[in-house]
């Protein structure tokens, strides 16, 4: 009942809300009302949310998905204003974890599905491609794996740059996984300089799980390109 106070409150009055929290008996959980705060404030406006995200523990529960103090702000954040949220992490480089990033699975996964060339061109133009990496890696994963195919074709058409081959790396990491021989055909596009050696090395690792499951090893040397 606290929190939701808490977090209607905030809409409006994000300062007010956290002081009355903060004021309250200690045998109430205030990091969690003031987390519900910053909730609150950020579905309707998210920078000044995400700007207080430290000001609590990240918490989180171990083994469930997106539950750190950065993550929940993150999501309610991304579902009010997308791009207002991605330029606030472009502008905040590294005020985030790669747990709290995860908030952003659901929209991001969203818009990737519904046009990924157009996605991937708007965030390499306003850079923030890289700081969006952990959230593509979870999407890759999982709802938005079908797209591994057109982000590749993507990345073929791009300058060689950091962002490009940590994308790369990305699609290469997730195909593994989840789709070996797609990902070995995409061997072929790696460019032959030390980075895409790296890359193929990487690759090798993930297929195997580092030796986990090396009884593969003959079906994949099969399927692979020279």
């Amino acid at each position: 009942a606290l929190a939701g106070v808490a977090q209607t409150w905030a809409k409006s009055d994000l300062k007010g809300a956290i002081a009355w929290a903060k004021s309250l008996p200690p045998e109430n959980d205030r990091d969690e009302i003031i987390r519900t705060a910053l909730i609150g404030k950020a579905s309707v406006e998210p920078g000044p949310a995400l700007d207080l995200v430290g000001m609590v523990p990240p918490g989180g529960r171990d083994n469930y998905f997106a539950t750190t103090t950065g993550a929940r702000v993150l999501s309610a954040a991304a579902r009010t204003d997308y791009d207002a949220t991605v330029a606030w992490l472009a502008a905040h480089p590294g005020r985030l974890g790669r747990e709290d990033l995860m908030g952003l699975a659901q929209t991001f996964t969203e818009r990737l599905n519904a046009d990924p060339i157009s996605f991937l061109a708007t965030h390499s133009a306003d850079g923030s491609l890289s700081v969006l990496l952990p959230a593509m890696d979870s999407a890759l994963l999982n709802s938005a794996s079908g797209q591994r195919q057109p982000v590749w074709e993507w990345l073929k058409t791009q300058p060689e740059s950091d962002r490009v081959n940590g994308l790369r790396r990305e699609v290469l990491q997730s195909g593994s996984w989840q789709d070996p021989e797609l990902a070995m055909r995409m061997v072929k596009d790696i460019p032959k300089t030390a980075q895409g050696d790296e890359q193929v090395r990487n690759l090798a690792r993930n297929l195997l799980n580092n030796g986990s499951r090396v009884n593969n090893l003959d079906k994949y040397l099969e399927q692979a390109p020279e």
